[in-house]
């Protein structure tokens, strides 16, 4: 049986997102090389399980 792992992000706010949809404010943090093994953590996911407001916005850049 696969393992399953629950990783969600949320503002304070309730919302990951601004009120336009940009999602700009996550790079903010990230002012080195070092990843903290998020791509370890990334090789390692075999399905995903999005909602539609998700799917929508990753459709609409073309991923």
């Amino acid at each position: 049986m696969a393992k399953l792992i629950l990783y969600t992000a949320i503002s304070l706010d309730g919302y990951i997102a601004t009120q336009d949809g940009g999602i700009d404010w996550l790079n903010d943090d990230q002012t080195g090389e070092e990843d903290y093994g998020y791509q370890e953590f990334l090789d390692g996911i075999g399905s995903c399980i999005l909602g539609r407001s998700t799917y929508n916005q990753l459709m609409s850049w073309g991923e």
